[in-house]
């Protein structure tokens, strides 16, 4: 269903960079769950790498990107570098600490550690809870 609504919002506006990171993140959600991996991420990529293309100083397009290099393309240096990117454009994007906690500290499994930390980044943000 997201899916359709980005892609409406995109037909509407082609230059949204913003609905290209959301259908990047709608991509990877369905990876593995309903959509091959291999089908998904390709496209999931696409949209991030577009998103940028629109709009360089988008943190939201900078974390989705790092999602996907992170888990399909398992770039770590390429997932660290657009995950802090993100978090350098905008320091209150919630969604870019989280993949960058994941990142920082779940690849050495110190998952426990990583929520910790976010919860503090996030504090008493109620939209930034529900996206973790």
């Amino acid at each position: 269903m997201a899916i359709e609504y980005f892609r409406h919002a995109i037909q509407e506006d082609p230059l949204y960079a913003l609905a290209y990171a959301g259908l990047s993140d709608s991509y990877y959600r369905l990876s593995n769950l309903y959509l091959p991996t291999t089908e998904a991420m390709p496209k999931a990529k696409l949209a991030a790498q577009r998103a940028l293309e629109i709009d360089e100083t988008l943190a939201e397009a900078h974390a989705a990107l790092g999602l996907v290099l992170m888990f399909y393309d398992w770039d770590w240096a390429g997932a660290k570098r657009e995950c802090s990117r993100a978090i350098e454009l905008n320091p209150g994007c919630a969604i870019a600490h989280q993949r960058g906690n994941v990142l920082r500290l779940g690849k050495r499994s110190r998952l426990p550690v990583a929520r910790k930390s976010l919860r503090r980044k996030i504090g008493d943000d109620p939209v930034a809870q529900r996206r973790t």
